[in-house]
């Protein structure tokens, strides 16, 4: 086997050379005279003719060399395995860029969950070439047959639009807890909040069929929004609130006669009462970046 690799890469150095000494020739003709896959002469070459124009002989005999099994120092049977069942439980059905995608992806969670850097000094890469993809398939007994159009209902579309959505906030989340830490990965999110809450019952006449009326404008015009904030190891930030009112004033309506628990609430103030690009501004000064003291952080929020 040994023998017959060298072979084979002598072939592609004596291609490449013959490439290289006439650029123009027809790349086909080239690999069928030496017995090599024109497909990948084309990939071969590029490369190759690069290292050429820089007198970089290391990097053009790298391009002569065939790594074949590089898939075995990648995944491991168990890990292949859970990369058939993604393929055979996709719906729609997966092709080929899909399959490359899912692995490139597997890769780069593997050596996140192993915590090894994902640029090594290593110049092999995976990259889920078509050699690859060709092997995976016959290994996991997998071929490509044609693709058939199944008619789904808006609900079903809309079902599958929001379990995308769950899966990549998982997937985001949990990459961010792993790069800056639990303590660094917030979740912001806002809740508009009356400041009286409308009574449940009221008094009326007994056999009355209707419900008991009643009428206030403190409901309606006097609404706020909280945003607290807490970080994913639990800890609290700050609770701010959001008050509709042009001036200060408006604070009065929380801080007069309150308690101390309410007074520490930091308070910002919009037209509307609800949250601006501004108040999101001072409150990252405020409040965030105390707390991360400048540190690389992420935030969760809402659409």
């Amino acid at each position: 086997m040994l023998l017959q690799k060298r072979a084979r890469e002598r072939n592609w150095a004596r291609a490449l050379a013959t490439l290289a000494a006439n650029p123009a020739a027809s790349q086909r003709a080239v690999a069928r005279e030496h017995g090599v896959d024109p497909a990948t002469l084309n990939r071969r070459w590029q490369p190759y003719k690069t290292a050429l124009a820089a007198g970089d002989a290391a990097r053009m005999e790298e391009c002569t060399r065939i790594r074949s099994g590089g898939h075995n120092r990648t995944f491991n049977a168990e890990q292949e395995g859970v990369l058939r069942d993604i393929v055979l439980q996709s719906v729609p059905a997966m092709g080929a860029q899909q399959i490359r995608d899912a692995a490139l992806q597997m890769k780069a969670d593997i050596d996140t969950l192993d915590g090894r850097a994902l640029y090594t000094r290593s110049r092999r890469v995976f990259k889920a070439s078509d050699g690859f993809l060709t092997d995976f398939k016959h290994r996991q007994r997998l071929s490509s047959h044609r693709t058939k159009l199944v008619k789904q209902s808006k609900k079903e579309m809309e079902r599958r639009d929001v379990e995308e959505e769950c899966f990549q906030y998982v997937q985001s989340v949990r990459n961010a807890v792993l790069e800056y830490g639990a303590h660094r990965v917030l979740n912001m999110d806002e809740t508009p909040i009356a400041l009286c809450d409308a009574p449940v019952s009221a008094v009326t006449a007994t056999g009355s069929k209707n419900a008991a009326p009643i009428k206030t404008d403190f409901l309606t015009n006097h609404n706020l929004t909280t945003f607290p904030c807490i970080a994913a190891d639990g800890t609290k930030l700050p609770l701010c609130a959001v008050m509709k009112g042009k001036t200060d004033r408006a604070f009065k309506k929380v801080t007069e006669g309150a308690s101390a628990a309410v007074r520490r609430v930091r308070l910002y103030r919009s037209i509307k009462g609800w949250m601006t690009v501004e108040i999101m501004q001072q409150w990252m000064q405020d409040v965030v970046l105390p707390y991360t003291g400048g540190q690389p952080a992420a935030l969760v929020l809402d659409r």
